[in-house]
């Protein structure tokens, strides 16, 4: 129920958003609002903290606002308005995030190191990578969770359906 409150709290928000820059009556001009990108900011970060899976919304934050970019010439709204609103969604999701993980980023502990080398042996050496290198901004204990989720939906669990059995589910 939280990450379902917390899904369409984004969507509400990205709703909102997009309602400030592209309003039915041309004047005055739309424009991107600070205020507005900041809340998609915080409702972003939040559904992040709540579940892994939610990850899925960063890209889809990420193409509303380069589409709306792309758009935005048509609408009388510089681009670099909407850059900066990307840039303080994408600032505030991170600031929320690392508050919830009390902005601590202690490094890996040998058990989740020696659990990464068992988990996928060939994949170890470049999930640390990645890890150390964007560990530096994100809580790293934030990134081993969504690596979990990730990994889990790409191996699949058994499940069945209507008498069919599998691991990976169906259309």
């Amino acid at each position: 129920i939280p990450a379902a409150l917390a899904y369409l709290g984004c969507f509400a928000a990205l709703h909102w958003y997009i309602a400030g820059i592209w309003r039915a009556d041309p004047p005055p001009a739309p424009r991107a609002r600070p205020p507005r990108a900041a809340l998609l900011g915080l409702a972003l970060g939040l559904a992040l903290a709540t579940k892994y899976s939610l990850l899925v919304l960063v890209p889809l934050a990420g193409a509303v606002l380069l589409v709306i970019g792309w758009l935005a010439p048509r609408r009388g709204i510089a681009r670099w308005r909407v850059a900066r609103d990307a840039a303080i969604v994408g600032a505030v999701a991170l600031l929320v995030l690392r508050a919830v993980y009390l902005f601590g980023n202690q490094p890996l502990e040998a058990a989740d190191l020696d659990w990464l080398a068992r988990e996928g042996p060939t994949r170890a050496a470049g999930v640390e990578a990645v890890i150390g290198i964007v560990g530096q901004i994100v809580p790293r204990y934030y990134l081993i969770g969504a690596y979990t989720v990730l990994a889990h939906n790409g191996e699949g669990h058994p499940a069945s359906l209507l008498g069919q059995q599998g691991d990976h589910g169906w259309w």
